[in-house]
């Protein structure tokens, strides 16, 4: 899925196939009809209008052909080009999106949010979702298939835990999808190796890239990445150009090493020079957005961090603008000297907004794991970080595990280790 902006005109949502409406000579051509509506009409198979989004450079020559289409209703409009003092029309549009004849084709789905000025091209089940549940008058409804797979999962009480995929490479990425992934984290590894059961081959995004090879890196894992949000790992050198037309287009997290020699872990540091980059991005006229700062550390035992030291760790953090804290854990650690200290820091983010993801050295068919899985849901995570070939376990486990019954545990073992 990929997340498009633009300016909205007038108001409303629309979801449909989209069709190109394309120039000869200066003439708009009214598009021919996509393969998948001509496959519905001929089997005759269909109890709701078929829904088309036209996309054009110019809103008004997608007007001018919209009254033309008589194989379906055309229920928006998308346009490459701004435009103001339009004439007034019943179709929500989105106008101003850069780039999107060059990223849409014939016979994708598109939502469209004229309201807010968002497209959304193949959105997901979620976002399908989302928008039904608050607009029920949204069509067309049933050609949505939603894949239970690719919905979000609760624990048996209710309790939502996001899982999410540790993906280096391409085919990490494609794993990741069909298993239904709720997000991608990438890890950075060097250009020509290959990481911990993990294939060979060309990196996502490698350690040290050039600065001159961020803007392809990029737009490789914006392709692919089919609109999850992503955790890009930063030790504070992607700040770019590139990487804010990334976050224009993409949800994106900076995860950055917490630099205790900095008064704002670095955070309220590395957002300055990201607002230079800004800067540059306006001057230019690029399309631009600043991406979300977090935090990554390693896994402590109790007798490292004082809750002290943790609360005031989580203020800086809060006030320096982190919204997301992933805690990475060793497969060597052992969970019951540092359970104390991820409960303790759950309690702590929870009380100040901060969700805590955890890195989980998960295997199939361990107990070992599905006891530390149970266990980071009972100190209180909100999401945790695997291989992508696990995702679709893990969230078969989580589905079958009560989230105060963990707590419960967590809680009595604390007790007991006092």
């Amino acid at each position: 899925m990929a997340r498009l902006r633009g300016a909205g005109q007038g108001s409303g949502i629309a979801i449909g196939t989209t069709a190109l409406v394309r120039n000869t000579f200066g003439v708009p051509v009214p598009p021919s009809i996509p393969p998948s509506i001509t496959k519905v009409i001929a089997s005759r198979r269909y109890s709701e209008p078929l829904s088309v989004i036209l996309v054009a450079e110019d809103y008004l020559h997608a007007l001018a052909v919209a009254n033309t289409i008589r194989w379906g209703e055309v229920a928006g409009i998308v346009a490459q080009n701004p435009a103001s003092n339009l004439p007034p029309s019943t179709l929500p549009a989105v106008v101003g999106v850069f780039g999107v004849m060059d990223r849409v084709q014939d016979d994708q789905l598109l939502l469209l949010d004229a309201s807010n000025g968002v497209v959304l091209l193949d959105p997901d089940p979620i976002e399908i979702a989302h928008y039904q549940a608050e607009h029920e008058r949204l069509a067309p409804r049933q050609r949505i298939f939603l894949e239970e797979q690719h919905l979000p999962v609760k624990t048996t009480d209710g309790k939502p835990i996001q899982v999410i995929a540790q993906v280096a490479y391409s085919e990490d990425v494609e794993a990741a999808l069909s298993a239904g992934a709720d997000c991608l984290a990438i890890q950075r590894v060097s250009e020509g190796g290959a990481g911990f059961f993990m294939p060979s081959g060309k990196p996502l995004l490698p350690d040290n890239c050039p600065e001159s090879k961020l803007a392809s890196y990029f737009q490789t894992l914006l392709d692919i990445s089919n609109g999850k949000p992503l955790f890009l790992p930063d030790s504070y050198e992607l700040a770019s150009p590139a990487l804010l037309s990334l976050a224009h287009s993409a949800d994106v997290t900076l995860l950055l090493s917490p630099r205790e020699d900095l008064s704002g872990l670095g955070l309220q540091e590395y957002r300055e020079v990201l607002q230079d980059v800004e800067a540059v991005s306006v001057s230019q006229e690029l399309p631009h957005a600043l991406p979300a700062l977090g935090l990554q550390i390693p896994a402590l035992s109790t007798a490292e961090a004082q809750e002290a030291e943790l609360q005031e760790f989580v203020r800086i953090a809060v006030e320096s603008g982190a919204l997301r804290l992933v805690v990475d854990w060793e497969a060597e650690r052992f969970l019951d000297t540092s359970i104390g200290w991820l409960e303790s820091l759950c309690v702590i983010c929870g009380n100040s907004g901060l969700p805590v993801f955890a890195v989980m050295p998960y295997l199939p068919d361990n107990e070992e794991s599905s006891a530390t899985l149970r266990t980071f849901i009972g100190a209180g995570v909100t999401g945790l970080v695997v291989l992508p070939e696990y995702v679709s376990l893990v969230k078969s486990e989580i589905k079958s595990t009560h989230a105060n019954q963990c707590r419960e545990v967590v809680l009595r073992f604390l007790q007991e280790a006092r």
